[in-house]
């Protein structure tokens, strides 16, 4: 089931400062299913709906319509601190749509139990497809990685509905491989030497102690 968003419309005379002041984002939805319409959505509720990673959601805008949409953009203000701007794109039911979402990585790899490094590449792909087909999030499972091991994105294509873009085929989700090892430093030359140009020198003082 969808995720379910309820925005209002906004004037084009409304002070963005202002509505983010008072709890609210600003944002837009727009599509070949619908007109572009302003729209402002309660910051609490928008931020529920990114911490279930809802990319896919029915977006309910007082006034208007309800929309199957996609986040479209997501901007946020300095140093992640707050939600300025959100775009939806509206899908339609028969529309073949673009959507980026996000990767979750389950299990753990064999190849960790034998200390090996688990290196996760990226955590968001673009899919297209018809919009009930598109997931809200990609799981891949790690849990039979061996250390040495890899999984691109040609690798899992064929198992779902949806396609991914040609050009992200060879792109490395995820990869599994021999902990570092650590060289132990051994000392520079230029310390060696110093330390052999002391032995000499110090036997010397010692000798010139004892004649005198």
């Amino acid at each position: 089931m969808d995720f379910i968003l309820n925005a209002k419309t906004r004037n084009h005379d409304d002070s963005a400062k202002k509505l983010r002041k008072d709890g609210w984002v600003p944002g837009c939805v727009y599509g070949k299913s619908c007109e572009p319409i302003n729209i402002v959505i309660a910051q609490k509720d928008l931020r529920k709906c990114l911490a279930t990673h809802a990319t896919k959601l029915t977006l309910n805008v007082q006034g208007k319509d309800k929309y199957l949409v996609g986040i479209e953009e997501l901007q946020r203000g300095p140093l992640q601190s707050g939600l300025v701007h959100i775009s939806f794109h509206a899908m339609s039911a028969n529309e073949v749509a673009h959507l980026h979402i996000p990767i979750e990585f389950t299990g753990k790899a064999l190849g960790q139990m034998e200390g090996g490094i688990l290196k996760e590449n990226f955590h968001e792909i673009t899919v297209k497809g018809l919009p009930a087909d598109l997931p809200d999030r990609l799981m891949v499972d790690v849990s039979k990685m061996n250390i040495g091991d890899s999984i691109h994105v040609e690798d899992i294509a064929g198992q779902y509905k949806f396609e991914f873009l040609q050009e992200d085929m060879t792109k490395i989700l995820v990869s599994c491989s021999h902990p570092r090892v650590q060289s132990i430093e051994t000392p520079a030359a230029e310390e060696v030497e110093a330390v052999e140009a002391e032995g000499p020198a110090a036997e010397e003082v010692a000798a010139e102690k004892d004649a005198a």
